[in-house]
């Protein structure tokens, strides 16, 4: 490994693009197994111009013992290409960065790469990097190894939807990254440690350059961010595993020591000693606490949400299985405060996805871009089930006038066959009109997705996350005709997107005139709507 590194010291700069010829002999390095640099040949085999806009691609082979029977393992990206002269001048021509899906093994692999010439003046082209190309004898990004441990394959499903740049390479049990104080030279793994402490999920590359405390890797984008304030790490390489169909580096990353400010299409930069700014996410489930620390990327940040909720509960309650869940999280910002309380039943999965949900809708809110600082989640589980649907309701009388009152009857199925009835009293307000007027029940649930209808600035949000009815409150309101198609006495916004998906229930001419919560013990679903004459 030292006689290496003194070779690689002795390199005299980078080798231009006009000067890389078919035919040319050169070397590749990259770390396999620990920190330790292996090499392998490369041999160029010609140049597909404008691969790119304004890039161009090497394409090469490579070969040797220590890939012999891998292929082109996840994680190999950014391995640097060096050419040596006849009077032993050393020349980086840029980083292993693309691969075939299917390629022949007899006599090495092909792949593609990067010029790093264009890795240090990257085009301004966002958006055009080729890494959802998955089809056969397609070159394509080799795909970065992202490491991960607990149950959440629905989760990183949906992130791997959104970036197929990672594979996820999980790694069950390990829930910390390593503590090694190293810093990334050519050849090591380059790490991108989006959430440290009691889970560690990291993008493992190669580190291809290195001038000063500047650092640059890959080859290819990671998440086609652009600008962006990510962590960066060194990482630590357990073993690269060998497969026939999908060979990859298994590891971790290592201490943050740096940010990567760029991910463009050739490759992402950073910084080392240019500490980020990271969230600080506290989960407690029943009487354990899970500590993490998550990149403040805000497009990253509800899938990362959703992995330290799901480590969080899988390590502190189960993994599977229906439960009941008190749920209270808490977001903060330097300005700014959002929470929410509730309940819920089913499918624990299916939970953790609704509490994604729900920080999804502060995270990406279209009315003021936030700088979260801090994240608390507070999770009482339990594997008792309590829920009810409502599924009958009863007046004592079908007509009514001003001031009178009313005593209602709501049927309730619950989770084991049972029915419970839930007797309610309401007086009617005095400023009805002589005209039909609607009694309903619903559930908190049900009326809380409608209330998201009225949500128009940030500050409507937070009152619609702290004031909004629970899942176990039963909501009765009595609304009529509104003759200026207000409801509430407010007109209805257009829903802004983030939210929209949320509104499932039709718009309906109505002003509410009264609402009546009354907490049960189940969490509940369904309404029932009964229509009563004014005298």
């Amino acid at each position: 490994m030292y006689k290496i590194l003194l070779l690689l010291l002795s390199a005299s700069g980078i080798m231009p693009v006009s000067e890389v010829k078919p035919g040319m002999k050169a070397f590749a390095i990259t770390v396999l197994k620990g920190t330790q640099i292996d090499t392998f040949d490369v041999e160029i085999v010609d140049i597909i111009k404008n691969h790119l806009p304004k890039c161009d691609l090497f394409l090469g082979k490579i070969s040797g013992p220590k890939i012999a029977g891998m292929g082109v393992p996840s994680g190999v990206s950014g391995s640097p290409v060096y050419f040596k002269s006849a009077n032993n001048e050393i020349k980086l021509i840029g980083a292993l960065s693309y691969s075939f899906v299917i390629f022949p093994r007899e006599d090495g692999y092909f792949v593609g790469i990067t010029p790093i010439e264009n890795m240090l003046n990257p085009p301004s082209i966002p958006g055009q990097d080729a890494s959802s190309a998955t089809q056969k004898n397609t070159l394509s990004p080799i795909k970065l190894s992202f490491t991960a441990s607990a149950n959440c394959d629905s989760i990183l499903k949906n992130l791997t939807d959104k970036f197929p740049s990672l594979n996820i390479v999980k790694i069950d049990g390990s829930n910390s990254e390593r503590r090694d104080s190293i810093i990334p030279f050519p050849g090591s793994a380059l790490g991108i440690p989006l959430v440290t402490g009691d889970a560690n999920y990291s993008a493992i590359g190669t580190c291809t350059y290195k001038k000063g405390n500047k650092v640059w890797g890959f080859g290819h984008s990671s998440f086609d961010f652009g600008k962006t304030e990510l962590p960066m790490s060194a990482g630590y390489i357990y073993s690269t595993i060998p497969s026939n169909y999908d060979s990859y580096k298994l590891g971790v990353s290592t201490k943050i020591i740096g940010t990567i400010t760029n991910d463009d299409v050739t490759g992402i930069s950073g910084e080392i000693g240019k500490m980020p700014k990271l969230i600080e996410a506290t989960v407690n489930v029943n009487s354990n606490k899970f500590h993490y620390q998550i990149t403040k990327e805000k497009r990253l940040l509800p899938f990362l949400f959703g992995l330290v909720t799901s480590n969080s509960v899988s390590a502190g309650y189960k993994s599977v299985g229906e439960v009941t869940a008190t749920v209270d999280i808490n977001v903060a910002s330097p300005n700014e405060k959002f929470t929410n309380k509730n309940i819920y039943v089913g499918d624990i999965n299916i939970i953790t996805k609704e509490i994604s949900g729900l920080f999804g809708v502060i995270n990406d809110n279209p009315f003021q871009k936030l700088e979260i600082n801090e994240i608390t989640i507070n999770l009482s589980i339990s594997d008792t089930i309590k829920f009810a649907k409502i599924d009958g309701l009863w007046a004592n009388k079908s007509t009514v006038e001003i001031n009178d009152s009313l005593d209602l009857i709501v049927s309730l199925s619950t989770y084991k066959g049972g029915i419970v009835k839930q007797s309610i009293h309401i007086e009617i307000p005095p400023y009805i009109d002589k005209d039909d007027l609607w009694l309903s029940v619903e559930s908190g649930r049900t009326a809380s997705t409608k209330n998201i209808s009225k949500i128009s600035s940030l500050d409507d949000l937070k009152k619609w996350l702290t004031d909004t009815p629970e899942n176990n409150e039963l909501v009765v309101t009595l609304s009529q005709k509104d003759k200026n198609g207000q409801v509430l006495g407010k007109e209805l916004q257009s829903l802004p997107p983030s939210i929209s998906s949320f509104f499932t229930e039709p718009v309906e001419g109505k002003a509410k005139i009264l609402e009546k919560r009354i907490k049960t013990e189940w969490v509940l679903a369904g309404e029932k709507t009964i229509k009563l004459n004014v005298k």
